[in-house]
Parts: C-alpha cells; sequence; structure tokens
C-alpha cells in the first residue's frame, strides 16, 4: 500500500496453493469423401469443464505427422491425399500446454472412407448379325456422373458365347483414348450369342459388368452341284459339290446331304462337308 494522507505505507505477501493444469478432451471428426476430393479433418478441444481452448493438436494420418492450430477451441485440417480409394484412420491428441496450463488430452481417432468412383460402361453389337459374317462388340467407359467423359486405360473383359457353348472371342484389354475396347467376332451358327463384359474393381473404381444377348440370322447360301459326266456300269464319276454365300464367298464346314435316285426309283444318301474353299467331292458309283 502506497499510503495516503491517513494511513502510512504498508506491504505484505501470502503464498496461495499450487494452481494445477487442467484436463483436455479432443474429439476428432471427418466424413467421408469421394475420390480426387478434398475431406476436412475437425478436431475439437475442450477443457475439463467443458470450455473451448485454444493451442496445438497433433493428429496422425497416412502415416504423417501433423500439428493443426486450434482456435477458440476448434482446429481443421484439408486432407487431399484421395486418389485411391480407401479407408483412413486418423489418431490425435492435445498437446500440454504449460503456459495455458492444459493437460495433454487423451489420444482419439477417427474413421473415413475415400470412396471408388462408379463408372458408366455401354455394350454395342454390330446390328443385324448373321452365321459367318464378320462382327464387332464395342465396349465404352464414361464417368457415372458425366457420361461425355470418357475413361481411358481401364481393364475390360469380353467374352462371347453362342448357344451351343462356343467361345466366339475371349478378350482382356485397356480401354483407348476413347474409353472403348472393340472385339471382332464370328457367329458361326444362327441363334442366339451372350456377350458377358466385365470392368473389374481396382484402386480408383468399382466393378461395373453387363450383359447383352443377341439374335444371329442364318446366312443365306447357295449350292451348285457341277455338271457329272456319264460313266459305264460299274465305273465311278466325281460329284463335285460347291458352297458359297450370298456375296460369293466360299464357305467351309458345311454339312451337304446329296441324295442320289436311279431311274427304278432307288434312293442313295450321301453327306459330305465342304472344305475351306467351299467344296466337297465323292465318287459315285
Amino acid at each position: 500500500f502506497a499510503g495516503n494522507d491517513v494511513y502510512e505505507p504498508s506491504e505484505n505477501s501470502a503464498t496461495v496453493g499450487n494452481i494445477r493444469p487442467i484436463d483436455t478432451v479432443m474429439t476428432i471428426t471427418a466424413d467421408d469423401v469421394s475420390i480426387n476430393e478434398t475431406v476436412t479433418i475437425k478436431v475439437e478441444v475442450v477443457d475439463a469443464e467443458g470450455n473451448p481452448v485454444t493451442g496445438t493438436a497433433i493428429i496422425t494420418v497416412d502415416g504423417q505427422l501433423v500439428e493443426v492450430s486450434v482456435t477458440d477451441g476448434v482446429g481443421e485440417y484439408p486432407y487431399t491425399n484421395t486418389q485411391v480409394g480407401k479407408n483412413v484412420t486418423v489418431t490425435g491428441y492435445f498437446a500440454d500446454n504449460v503456459t495455458n496450463g492444459y493437460i495433454r488430452s487423451p489420444v482419439t481417432s477417427d474413421d473415413f472412407e475415400v470412396k471408388k468412383l462408379p463408372i458408366n460402361l455401354t455394350l454395342e453389337v454390330s446390328p443385324d448379325l448373321t452365321a459367318h459374317v464378320p462382327a464387332t462388340a464395342t465396349v465404352t467407359l464414361t464417368n457415372d456422373t458425366d457420361k461425355t467423359v470418357v475413361v481411358p486405360g481401364e481393364e475390360v473383359t469380353v467374352v462371347i458365347t453362342d448357344e451351343a457353348g462356343n467361345v466366339l472371342a475371349n478378350v482382356t484389354a485397356k480401354t483407348d483414348d476413347a474409353g472403348q475396347v472393340v472385339v471382332d467376332f464370328t457367329p458361326i451358327t444362327d441363334g442366339e450369342i451372350t456377350i458377358d463384359v466385365v470392368h473389374p474393381e481396382n484402386d480408383v473404381y468399382v466393378e461395373q459388368s453387363a450383359m447383352a444377348e443377341n439374335s444371329v440370322d442364318a446366312m443365306d447360301i447357295n449350292v451348285v452341284i457341277t455338271s457329272v459326266d456319264d460313266t459305264e456300269i460299274n465305273g465311278t464319276t466325281p460329284v463335285e459339290v460347291v458352297v458359297t454365300d450370298e456375296d460369293g464367298n466360299p464357305v467351309g464346314g458345311v454339312n451337304v446331304t446329296l441324295t442320289f435316285t436311279d431311274e427304278d426309283g432307288n434312293v442313295q444318301e450321301v453327306n459330305v462337308t465342304t472344305d475351306d474353299e467351299g467344296k466337297a467331292t465323292i465318287l459315285y458309283d
């Protein structure tokens, strides 16, 4: 006391008991996010009486230590390592602060997911499929939310089978710059064909598949028996049959039944198969 007109100056002192630092509690929250987006990792810190505090939070994400400034009980960290799908765990604590009288908080954690992207798959098949006529199946991958954006470099498997179980194509390839895989195939019989397409799940995209059934028409063919020479009794004469398609191309592997009827009405049937030139020959005796 400095003193005044009435009282003399005076001074004194006393020791107050220890002021203990206060406990802190921190929570971490982070919402799920899609690939290539930014997720905000939020930390909230209060003292033992529920009052917001200011200081520094230490978090570990993807194996990296990060210091996050906390003001009035809140701190945020933008996480941008979201190029592939994965589950991420964030752990951390509020650092002790002797100056401010805060005790380090218990370690806490939270999980969030970097979600893989859906992908759009379309399948186009040559129109008017006909047996023995080459055709194509075209697979196109695009962004699921903006189908004008193609997705190159993605693996696709295309399997084409017919009703008899014949495998007309079994191709695994990556989409080109146009986001496409084009598969050539040739139906070998009329009926139904089944086209199965699978884009497998990977680090970025979820699995996507498609299946289509298409009808195959029989091809119109022409069967011609070349001129047959006369022969003597007990002799033989060659009989040749030629099979071509509607465009005049030879058709191999075709079964042809030849029926021979003599003047007495006797009937004999002979089955032949054309070669790669569309021809088959027998010796008739």
